[in-house]
């Protein structure tokens, strides 16, 4: 299928569309599905160079939210019929490859998210302690205290879980920064029509003025110019590609890095005859194909495996229904087919559908696993007690997804200590509860500048008796303590 998709480039809240009059990128994909953007001019630089990066300084965070609540509400399924969203979801089909159903989910969570009004003022209140920080000067200890925006915040984007770019995008506004994004080739989609949605409804908000979304290669030359004008940068991506962008980001810009991860699932032996815990964990295993840093790719088996395995066949069975894998490059089907024959000839015990829509292997050592296929695959460990998971337990780890829930406490003090970033019930592993960390980090923290009023000398403070506070009297009246120092200075006593 051949098919072109015309994206804009956003920069200061208006489009601006590939033409013949300047240069664009062109980004194909397997599918045979190609996407023209325009590359980004020096003009456009000198005018993101130029912007007002404190745009949203003086607007109150009520409004803030209020907009996001708004532009939340275009994106829930009952908008369905809206052009912009028909055509976002017929595109996001074609370049994630999602099955209709996924596509419409996903879209629905990120108009959940950001209609949630309760939740964004919880969002603020848990990341940063208080609401109150980012309007007015709050007495903290001796002091007031207040934050303010660093300014410019470059998201650089990927394309695996698509509302982790508009969450990208909510930490952005909500600290009352601009945004800079760089968009991926994985998914040039969702952030896209999710700003063009904003020029849509409120062409002319601050918000909306202060979205500057933007695509090119990565380590391409322009790179290091919109870098430059970071006072922040979250970045998200493999290893290398966080590595890069590290490189070329100055000292003193916070970097909040969400690298590359993998996630486990344990299931305790009151769990193995669990239909449920197994319908659930088929949810973890399916939900983005497994792309997902918290879907689980290998499941710790306390007990009886193979009762539990049957019950997870039936379980994969259930989502392959309610979220079909939807279309699969070539490759990634024959990475799949090589790791069932792989597992086949090491005589491993292997379970799937013909259809490649899922597979259980069992293992008995990680180390029989060559490089994960993703697409739904999941490896079964079998273990005699839930702790044995720790042995193989680092930083590379984000989730840890249990059952029976009581039973975290067994291994989550150990878990998190060796790398672990979370620990949540098998199920949930996308719920994210109010409160809950990013990759070990409140990435919001990183996105301010915390700054104080110190009081004046008529504040005396707790530790002193009598004032106002003389700095000078002080000194004169302890001046026979400070000859004595000298004396002692002059004696070598000190």
């Amino acid at each position: 299928m051949e098919k072109s998709i015309h994206l804009p480039v956003i920069v200061g809240g208006k489009k601006v569309y590939p033409n013949e009059d300047r240069e664009n990128y062109i980004i194909s994909y397997d599918s045979g599905v190609k996407v023209v953007i325009p590359t980004i001019t020096n003009e456009e630089i000198q005018q993101l160079q130029e912007s007002n990066k404190y745009i949203l300084h003086d607007l109150n965070i009520q409004e803030i939210i209020s907009f996001f609540v708004k532009v939340g509400k275009f994106w829930r399924v009952n908008n369905l019929n809206n052009p912009l969203y028909e055509e976002a979801l017929v595109n996001l089909c074609l370049i994630n490859g999602y099955d209709k159903k996924m596509a419409i989910r996903e879209l629905n969570i990120i108009g959940s998210a950001c209609s949630q009004l309760s939740g964004m003022y919880d969002l603020i209140d848990l990341e940063l302690g208080n609401r109150f920080y980012l309007e007015e000067w709050v007495p903290r200890g001796d002091v007031l205290v207040h934050v303010q925006p660093v300014g410019n915040v470059l998201n650089i984007m990927v394309g695996n879980v698509p509302v982790s770019g508009i969450m990208s995008l909510l930490r952005s506004s909500l600290t009352k920064n601009q945004t800079i994004a760089k968009i991926p080739k994985r998914d040039p989609i969702t952030v896209m029509y999710f700003v063009m949605s904003m020029i849509e409804l409120f062409p002319d908000h601050p918000i909306t003025r202060s979205m500057n979304v933007l695509y090119w290669p990565g380590g391409n030359e322009i790179e290091s110019t919109i870098i430059d004008m970071a006072n922040a940068v979250c970045v998200w991506g493999s290893e290398q590609a966080v590595k890069s962008i590290r490189s070329k980001v100055k000292n003193g810009v916070n970097v909040v890095e969400f690298g590359p991860k993998m996630s486990y699932a344990l299931v305790g032996k009151e769990s193995v005859n669990c239909e449920k815990v197994a319908i659930d964990l088929a949810h973890d295993i399916s939900i983005y194909n497994q792309e997902a840093c918290f879907s689980p790719q290998i499941a710790f088996v306390e007990g009886n495996y193979k009762l539990f395995i049957e019950h997870l066949k039936m379980g994969l069975k259930l989502y392959s229904k309610l979220f079909p894998k939807g279309t699969i490059i070539a490759d990634a089907n024959a990475h799949v087919s090589r790791t069932r024959l792989e597992a086949l000839y090491n005589g491993n015990e292997v379970y799937y559908d013909d259809q490649k829509e899922w597979t259980i292997i069992t293992i008995n050592s990680l180390d029989e696993i060559n490089e994960h296929p993703l697409n739904r695959v999941i490896f079964v460990k079998p273990i005699k007690n839930i702790t044995d998971c720790l042995e193989y337990i680092d930083e590379t780890v984000q989730t840890i997804a249990i059952s029976p829930w009581d039973r975290n406490v067994e291994i989550r003090e150990i878990a998190t200590l060796k790398g672990a970033a979370k620990v949540t019930e098998i199920g949930l592993v996308e719920a994210m509860r109010n409160g809950s960390t990013h990759d070990n980090v409140y990435p919001m923290q990183h996105l301010v500048r915390w700054v104080c009023v110190e009081r004046g000398c008529d504040y005396w403070g707790k530790y002193i008796e009598d004032g106002p506070l003389d700095t000078t009297k002080w000194i004169m009246m302890n001046e026979k303590e400070l000859e004595n120092i000298d004396a002692y200075l002059e004696n070598d006593v000190i």
